[in-house]
């Protein structure tokens, strides 16, 4: 059996090496047709970003670690995240619900009507069959699409596929990318959701703390036990810390590393990969066409 097997690879490399001129012509034929196909494509850039939580977040974490104990003894309920930040930082990210609000009209253009940009002024170019930039009408076929002006959720799953976000493990740094068409909307889209993000987490804690020191002023006012009393104050100093941070930065949450860059070379399409594939696909239908011949022949 291993004989016939040998006999056969033998066979396929003899017939592939008797027509080596043909087999290089046909991949290089290939592979020139392939990496001209690529110049027809439309190219996509890809900006990048690396963020850590915050050393305010972390200092939050040790705030709320030295007040829980003592809420605790009060019998009082403080909310406790097991949740990491980082896992909270990214599925808020990742979340329809800030997603959604993120998107305004105008990424709404550049997500379905934009076709290309102007490498000389940067000003995007609408596809005038899908937007009419003139009146402010989206012209979408109702016959493909279920409206003509696309939906939250389709602009949801637009955003998710040319989004990417990941958590390395070992050093805890999250790292974001976003391809587009034009360079400085991918990075400016990374500018913009970071800021988005931070500024969002910041608004809700602080109103979270604010409506704590509320509730906890009122539950001081209607005790009389003095224990109490200073277990609730020492509670009210964890939620004024919270707000007083919020204060200190912009980077509530997520501090950037390597902020978003704006990208010179296009992400898509590659072109050596493309000049790869043709000759592959040039060699394999020479083995092909070889393995046709053998079984001839053996026939």
């Amino acid at each position: 059996m291993k004989n016939e097997e040998y006999t056969n690879f033998e066979s396929l490399v003899n017939e592939i090496y008797q027509k080596k001129f043909l087999t290089v012509i046909l991949s290089m034929t290939f592979a020139i047709l392939f990496l001209g196909s690529s110049f027809l494509l439309t190219k996509y850039y890809k900006s990048e970003a690396i963020m850590q939580i915050a050393d305010s977040d972390n200092l939050r974490s040790n705030t709320f670690s030295a007040y829980s104990g003592i809420a605790d003894l009060a019998g009082i309920n403080v909310d406790n995240d097991n949740v990491s930040r980082t896992d909270f930082a990214i599925e808020t990210i990742t979340s329809r619900k800030f997603l959604t609000n993120f998107i305004n009209e105008k990424r709404l253009i550049e997500l379905f009507a934009m076709k290309d940009w102007d490498e000389s002024t940067n000003v995007p170019l609408i596809n005038a069959n899908i937007y009419d930039k003139e009146n402010n009408i989206w012209k979408r076929s109702k016959f493909f699409y279920k409206t003509s002006k696309p939906t939250k959720l389709e602009a949801y799953r637009k955003v998710m596929n040319n989004f990417e976000i990941f958590q390395d493990r070992d050093t805890g740094f999250i790292k974001v990318s976003y391809t587009h068409i034009s360079p400085s909307i991918a990075k400016n889209f990374l500018d913009d959701l970071i800021l988005s993000v931070n500024q969002e987490i910041k608004d809700k804690e602080v109103l979270d703390a604010t409506k704590k020191v509320q509730y906890l002023n009122k539950e001081i006012a209607t005790t009389e036990v003095s224990e109490i009393r200073n277990i609730l104050s020492d509670l009210i100093k964890k939620e004024l810390s919270i707000i007083a941070l919020s204060k200190t930065t912009d980077e509530y949450l997520l501090k950037i590393i390597d902020p978003p860059f704006l990208p010179e070379e296009h992400a898509f399409p590659k072109r050596l990969i493309f000049f790869i594939s043709g000759l592959l696909f040039g060699l394999s239908l020479m083995i092909i066409m070889a393995l046709t011949n053998i079984t001839k022949k053996v026939k």
